[in-house]
Protein backbone atom coordinates (compact mmCIF):
# COMPACT_ATOMS: atom_id res chain seq x y z
CA UNK A 1 0.00 0.00 0.00
CA UNK A 2 1.58 3.44 -1.13
CA UNK A 3 2.12 6.14 1.66
CA UNK A 4 -0.57 8.14 0.52
CA UNK A 5 -3.37 5.52 0.29
CA UNK A 6 -2.31 4.56 4.12
CA UNK A 7 -2.65 8.20 5.30
CA UNK A 8 -6.16 8.14 3.49
CA UNK A 9 -6.85 4.94 5.16
CA UNK A 10 -5.92 6.68 8.43
CA UNK A 11 -8.02 9.80 8.35
CA UNK A 12 -10.60 7.80 7.05
CA UNK A 13 -10.34 5.56 10.81
CA UNK A 14 -9.59 8.69 12.98
CA UNK A 15 -12.82 10.16 10.95
CA UNK A 16 -15.17 6.97 11.34
CA UNK A 17 -13.87 6.32 15.00
CA UNK A 18 -14.84 9.82 16.02
CA UNK A 19 -18.41 9.40 14.49
CA UNK A 20 -19.25 6.26 16.52
CA UNK A 21 -17.73 8.01 19.75
CA UNK A 22 -19.65 11.35 19.41
CA UNK A 23 -22.67 8.91 17.98
CA UNK A 24 -22.63 7.39 21.51
CA UNK A 25 -21.52 10.39 23.65
CA UNK A 26 -24.83 11.63 22.51
CA UNK A 27 -26.92 8.62 23.14
CA UNK A 28 -25.82 8.46 26.47
CA UNK A 29 -26.49 12.30 26.79
CA UNK A 30 -30.17 11.04 26.10
CA UNK A 31 -30.30 7.69 27.82
CA UNK A 32 -28.58 5.37 30.21
CA UNK A 33 -26.05 3.39 29.29
CA UNK A 34 -27.52 -0.07 29.31
CA UNK A 35 -30.14 1.01 26.67
CA UNK A 36 -27.95 1.94 23.96
CA UNK A 37 -27.22 -0.36 21.74
CA UNK A 38 -25.25 -0.63 18.64
CA UNK A 39 -28.09 -0.24 15.85
CA UNK A 40 -28.50 3.25 17.13
CA UNK A 41 -25.34 3.62 17.61
CA UNK A 42 -24.55 2.94 14.00
CA UNK A 43 -28.13 5.22 12.84
CA UNK A 44 -26.55 8.05 14.66
CA UNK A 45 -23.36 7.61 13.06
CA UNK A 46 -24.67 7.26 9.87
CA UNK A 47 -22.41 3.72 9.22
CA UNK A 48 -23.67 -0.07 9.10
CA UNK A 49 -22.81 -2.93 11.73
CA UNK A 50 -19.73 -3.96 9.58
CA UNK A 51 -18.45 -0.94 9.44
CA UNK A 52 -18.94 -0.55 13.50
CA UNK A 53 -17.73 -3.71 14.35
CA UNK A 54 -14.75 -3.25 12.13
CA UNK A 55 -13.35 -0.52 14.63
CA UNK A 56 -14.58 -1.75 18.18
CA UNK A 57 -15.45 -5.25 19.08
CA UNK A 58 -18.91 -3.46 21.35
CA UNK A 59 -20.02 -0.91 23.24
CA UNK A 60 -17.99 -1.24 26.17
CA UNK A 61 -15.07 -0.99 23.73
CA UNK A 62 -16.21 2.59 22.50
CA UNK A 63 -16.68 4.16 26.32
CA UNK A 64 -12.99 2.75 27.27
CA UNK A 65 -12.05 3.86 23.83
CA UNK A 66 -13.14 7.70 24.99
CA UNK A 67 -12.26 7.51 28.53
CA UNK A 68 -8.89 6.29 27.75
CA UNK A 69 -8.55 9.61 25.82
CA UNK A 70 -9.83 11.95 27.98
CA UNK A 71 -7.38 9.88 30.85
CA UNK A 72 -4.73 10.75 28.45
CA UNK A 73 -5.52 14.00 28.18
CA UNK A 74 -6.25 14.44 32.17
CA UNK A 75 -2.76 12.85 32.93
CA UNK A 76 -1.21 15.30 31.10
CA UNK A 77 -3.12 18.35 32.79
CA UNK A 78 -2.45 17.15 36.19
CA UNK A 79 1.44 16.26 35.23
CA UNK A 80 2.04 19.82 34.12
CA UNK A 81 0.13 20.99 36.84
CA UNK A 82 2.13 19.21 39.56
CA UNK A 83 5.67 20.03 38.18
CA UNK A 84 5.05 22.97 36.66
CA UNK A 85 4.26 25.13 40.03
CA UNK A 86 4.78 28.44 38.83
CA UNK A 87 2.75 27.91 35.42
CA UNK A 88 -0.62 26.08 37.01
CA UNK A 89 -2.77 28.45 36.73
CA UNK A 90 -1.90 28.98 33.04
CA UNK A 91 -2.43 24.88 32.74
CA UNK A 92 -5.64 24.69 34.96
CA UNK A 93 -7.08 27.23 32.45
CA UNK A 94 -6.26 25.20 30.05
CA UNK A 95 -7.80 22.25 31.62
CA UNK A 96 -11.03 24.34 31.57
CA UNK A 97 -10.20 25.92 28.13
CA UNK A 98 -9.86 21.91 26.79
CA UNK A 99 -11.32 19.53 29.21
CA UNK A 100 -14.24 21.18 31.29
CA UNK A 101 -15.97 21.73 28.50
CA UNK A 102 -15.35 18.60 26.08
CA UNK A 103 -18.50 17.03 25.89
CA UNK A 104 -16.96 13.11 26.35
CA UNK A 105 -15.79 14.55 29.62
CA UNK A 106 -18.81 16.38 30.29
CA UNK A 107 -21.36 13.29 29.34
CA UNK A 108 -18.64 10.63 31.35
CA UNK A 109 -18.44 12.59 34.76
CA UNK A 110 -22.40 13.51 34.76
CA UNK A 111 -23.64 10.18 33.12
CA UNK A 112 -23.74 8.10 35.71
CA UNK A 113 -24.50 7.53 39.64
CA UNK A 114 -21.69 4.67 40.04
CA UNK A 115 -18.53 6.57 38.16
CA UNK A 116 -16.09 4.50 37.64
CA UNK A 117 -14.41 7.25 35.62
CA UNK A 118 -14.39 9.63 38.41
CA UNK A 119 -12.98 7.36 40.60
CA UNK A 120 -10.01 6.40 38.18
CA UNK A 121 -9.72 10.02 37.50
CA UNK A 122 -9.67 11.01 41.13
CA UNK A 123 -6.91 7.94 41.41
CA UNK A 124 -4.34 9.84 39.09
CA UNK A 125 -4.39 13.25 40.22
CA UNK A 126 -3.98 11.70 43.75
CA UNK A 127 -1.34 9.94 42.45
CA UNK A 128 0.13 12.88 40.62
CA UNK A 129 0.10 15.05 43.93
CA UNK A 130 2.82 12.82 45.26
CA UNK A 131 5.43 14.49 43.30
CA UNK A 132 4.06 18.27 44.29
CA UNK A 133 4.67 17.45 47.91
CA UNK A 134 7.93 19.56 49.08
CA UNK A 135 10.82 17.03 49.96
CA UNK A 136 11.32 18.29 53.50
CA UNK A 137 7.73 17.61 54.28
CA UNK A 138 7.03 16.02 57.64
CA UNK A 139 4.22 14.40 56.88
CA UNK A 140 3.65 11.11 57.89
CA UNK A 141 2.90 8.29 55.42
CA UNK A 142 -0.79 8.26 56.16
CA UNK A 143 -1.14 12.19 56.32
CA UNK A 144 0.00 12.28 52.99
CA UNK A 145 -2.76 10.01 51.91
CA UNK A 146 -5.01 12.05 53.94
CA UNK A 147 -3.76 15.29 52.09
CA UNK A 148 -3.65 14.14 49.04
CA UNK A 149 -7.62 12.53 49.03
CA UNK A 150 -8.43 15.75 50.58
CA UNK A 151 -7.03 17.90 47.61
CA UNK A 152 -8.23 15.28 45.20
CA UNK A 153 -11.55 15.02 45.95
CA UNK A 154 -12.17 19.13 46.24
CA UNK A 155 -10.98 19.61 42.79
CA UNK A 156 -13.23 17.38 41.44
CA UNK A 157 -16.37 18.22 43.68
CA UNK A 158 -15.52 21.81 42.37
CA UNK A 159 -15.35 20.35 38.71
CA UNK A 160 -18.72 18.32 38.99
CA UNK A 161 -20.78 21.45 40.44
CA UNK A 162 -19.41 23.51 37.98
CA UNK A 163 -20.36 20.91 35.35
CA UNK A 164 -23.41 20.68 37.20
CA UNK A 165 -24.37 24.63 37.49
CA UNK A 166 -22.79 25.98 34.85
CA UNK A 167 -19.69 28.18 34.95
CA UNK A 168 -20.08 31.97 34.82
CA UNK A 169 -17.39 32.84 36.97
CA UNK A 170 -15.09 30.32 36.18
CA UNK A 171 -11.94 31.89 36.18
CA UNK A 172 -12.14 33.77 39.19
CA UNK A 173 -13.17 30.49 40.71
CA UNK A 174 -10.31 28.69 39.45
CA UNK A 175 -7.69 31.12 40.69
CA UNK A 176 -8.88 30.43 43.92
CA UNK A 177 -9.34 26.84 43.95
CA UNK A 178 -5.45 26.91 42.12
CA UNK A 179 -4.43 28.90 45.60
CA UNK A 180 -6.19 27.04 48.23
CA UNK A 181 -4.65 23.49 46.11
CA UNK A 182 -1.17 25.11 46.09
CA UNK A 183 -0.99 26.32 49.98
CA UNK A 184 -2.69 22.47 51.05
CA UNK A 185 0.13 21.33 49.40
CA UNK A 186 2.67 23.47 51.55
CA UNK A 187 1.03 22.19 54.51
CA UNK A 188 3.62 20.57 57.17
CA UNK A 189 4.09 19.37 60.29
CA UNK A 190 6.84 20.12 62.85
CA UNK A 191 9.11 16.30 63.11
CA UNK A 192 8.35 13.96 65.59
CA UNK A 193 11.01 14.25 68.54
Amino acid sequence: MSDKAEKKTDRRTIYTRKQITEAYLSLLSEMPKNKIKVTEICRRAEINRCTFYLHFEDINAVEQAIEEDLLKKFKAYVHGQMYHKEGRLQLSTLFLDQILDDPAYRTLMLGQTDNPFLSLMRQIFREDLVMSLPQSHHLSDRQKQLLYQFIAGGVMAVQLEWLRNGHDHIQEENHFLDHLVQTAIQIDLPPDR
